[in-house]
């Protein structure tokens, strides 16, 4: 090998504010020998199946952090295509407790009485303004356009997001029992009457209807909490949530239906009793059997009969190992349809990652690193295999953590520790993987039987979408770069049908790295590097051949497409191309204006070895509604402070639907 080693040029901007100008400095570039003269990637087959054998997630979203009036997270919302998320109501957006009933005179009389008001005119009475103030400050104030007071929530409302609220609230504000033991029916009220009011004010603002109401009462941090006193907590809490969306709909004309979902456990299988570890308050009995035990069960101060304790068995998993969720998923569901009277639940995962924050602070990797964001993919592909009925992300942002690094690094977006309105500054690729899922499996599609590969490393899932018909597949290929031969034969696609391949991998950031017409035997070559994901998306209903429109630079910052070039119906990928020397990563945005309404459409990495990138820019332009649109590009590393970057060219790829 020459002891002369290779460039990698890389680009400094001239100054600050301007882009149409930039430096190329060069830098050494230290290369293991090995990596000089590779193998030949080794080719796995992959063949699908047509068999629906269930449905995908109807909902997969993330725990949410903040979206602060002014900020430009919906704009990372709408970009990462989620139809959900998990939102944690604040403890200073509750309601301010009522006075405590003086002594002799709190009893399940006065509470069954006070209840019945309450019930009777929920908008009636001097604290509801008071209530509304505290969740204008709890999350950011109001500003013009808002839904109700919580600007976050408008935000998700705004995207059509389902929101499932988790409603936690220490018993230290809202005691269940006196000292000797006996009910503390004043404190049980001030609970009662907190949950009934926030879920009223959520489903009424925002049609909110899910509610969870505690977080992972077998994790060590909730030691102090029998499980008595769990069972008190969920059937208090769970009546009000419920009887709030039944006054909601009766008040306001809805169809709303209540979702409570339990026990939120710490942990995959935490249903049964467990020993031999030093918490033993679930020694006798499980967290999953304590509440299917008592599911039905009447209990003091429940206001119907018909109403069950929970609806949706929920719990929390963290790990890169997609074989534990593809075993534990059916041994879980059959736990509970045994305790359930032979009759399953729903099933949702209400943090999902592929490590939590504390074990991300014990090593040097992050979810940029590959082996995280393949595995995350291969994890999904386990979690959708599995038939599971929501997935939430844990979680959208880097916050402080008090462990090694100062974040949490099982946040999937980059935040700024002194922005005050906790801008986005950037995903991680474990992002584009959520993102690829949240694309290719939410909504309740048509879940497919598993593809057949022929290895161990490569997780494949398939679904098909009855509305649009397309197909899609995602592949997650662990370790070493490989060839999926892809036999879609199965699907009986006809020949020229529009195959777009978006991928995750050191040389891609969710982009498309492939648009093809499928020949009529329906098999495809996929290249895939090491540890990547890819969403494989098939279009039945359009044509392979594009027709191309070249874009016109309107400033050096936007490029404009005619929109009589893109007629209704077809798809839209934008290609973008750099000049010979170039090597930039860029973000891809639609529009111009106010950053918190500018629509993200995709990332793009541009370098010698990739003089052209694609992004599916479909859904901004079919939201142009006929207008011209505008495509901007700007650096994505926010250290540079530039808006604009000079490129060779800009295109305009549109596949029409079949005459």
């Amino acid at each position: 090998m020459s002891s002369r080693l290779p460039r990698l040029w890389y680009l400094l901007p001239a100054r600050r504010g301007t882009i149409s100008r930039w430096t190329l400095a060069a830098a050494s570039w230290f290369v293991a020998p090995g990596l000089w003269a590779q193998e030949p990637a080794a080719t796995v087959a992959v063949t699908v199946s047509a068999a629906p054998v269930g449905r995908t997630p109807a909902v997969i979203g993330y725990n949410m952090g903040d979206n602060l009036p002014g900020s430009n997270v919906t704009s990372w919302l709408r970009y990462s295509e989620l139809n959900g998320a998990r939102f944690w109501w604040s403890q200073d957006a509750w309601p301010s407790n009522p006075p405590a009933w003086p002594a002799g005179s709190a009893n399940l009389a006065r509470f069954t009485e006070a209840r019945a008001h309450l019930r009777a005119d929920p908008l009636a009475g001097g604290d509801r303004a008071a209530h509304a103030t505290a969740i204008a400050q709890a999350y950011g104030g109001v500003t013009t356009g808002m839904v109700g007071e919580c600007y976050s929530l408008s935000e998700l409302h705004r995207l059509g997001a389902e929101v499932l609220v988790m409603m936690s609230r220490s018993a230290s504000r809202a005691p269940f029992d006196l000292a000797d033991g006996t009910p503390d029916w004043s404190g049980r009220w001030s609970y009662w009457r907190g949950v009934y009011l926030n879920a009223f004010y959520v489903a009424q603002h925002y049609g909110a209807a899910r509610f969870q109401l505690f977080n992972e009462p077998d994790h060590p941090n909730s030691l102090p909490l029998t499980q008595a006193a769990y069972l008190k907590k969920m059937q208090l809490g769970s009546d009000a949530a419920q009887a709030a969306v039944a006054d909601v709909n009766r008040r306001f004309g809805r169809s709303l239906r209540a979702q409570v979902s339990a026990p939120v456990s710490a942990g995959l299988l935490v249903f049964q009793a467990r020993t031999g570890r030093p918490d033993t308050r679930d020694a006798v009995v499980g967290w999953g059997e304590l509440l299917l035990r008592h599911r039905t069960d009447d209990f003091p101060a429940r206001s119907e009969w018909a109403w069950p304790l929970f609806h949706t068995y929920a719990f929390q998993n963290y790990g890169r190992e997609p074989g534990r969720i593809a075993t534990g998923l059916p041994e879980l569901r059959g736990l509970i349809a045994r305790a359930n009277a032979g009759t399953p639940l729903p099933i949702i995962v209400s943090e999902m990652n592929v490590s939590t924050a504390a074990n991300f602070s014990k090593t040097t990797a992050t979810l940029d690193t590959p082996a995280y964001y393949a595995a995350f993919g291969a994890v999904a592909a386990a979690y959708v295999n599995a038939g599971i009925d929501e997935i939430y992300v844990f979680r959208l942002t880097q916050n402080f953590y008090e462990g090694a690094g100062g974040v949490k690094k099982n946040g999937t977006h980059f935040i700024a520790a002194d922005d005050s309105r906790k801008n986005i500054l950037g995903n991680t690729k474990g992002a584009e993987a959520v993102r690829l899922l949240m694309r290719g499996f939410a909504g309740a599609r048509v879940r497919l039987a598993p593809p057949a590969a022929a290895s161990p490393d490569v997780h494949t899932v398939a679904a098909r979408d009855a509305t649009t018909g397309a197909y899609t597949l995602l592949a997650a290929n662990l370790k070493q770069a490989r060839n999926l031969a892809l036999d879609l034969a199965a699907w009986h696609l006809p020949a020229g049908t529009l195959a777009v391949i978006d991928e995750v991998s050191a040389a891609h950031h969710g982009d498309v790295r492939r648009s093809t017409a499928l020949p009529a035997d329906g098999r495809l070559t996929l290249e895939l590097d090491a540890d990547s994901v890819a969403l494989v998306t098939v279009w039945p209903r359009h044509r392979g051949a594009p027709q191309v429109v070249a874009a016109t630079k309107s400033t050096d910052s936007q490029w404009q497409v005619s929109a009589a070039a893109a007629p209704a119906g077809s798809r839209r990928l934008l290609a973008v191309r750099a000049a010979a020397q170039s090597t930039a990563r860029l973000r891809v945005y639609g529009g111009t204006g106010d950053p918190a309404r500018a629509d993200l459409l995709g990332q793009i990495t541009l370098g010698p070895s990739a003089r052209e990138a694609v992004v599916d820019v479909t859904r901004y332009v079919q939201a142009s509604a006929g207008a011209t649109p505008v495509f901007q590009f700007v650096p994505d590393d926010p250290q540079i402070g530039a808006t604009t970057f000079a490129l060779e060219s800009v295109e305009l790829r549109t596949f029409d639907l079949w005459k």
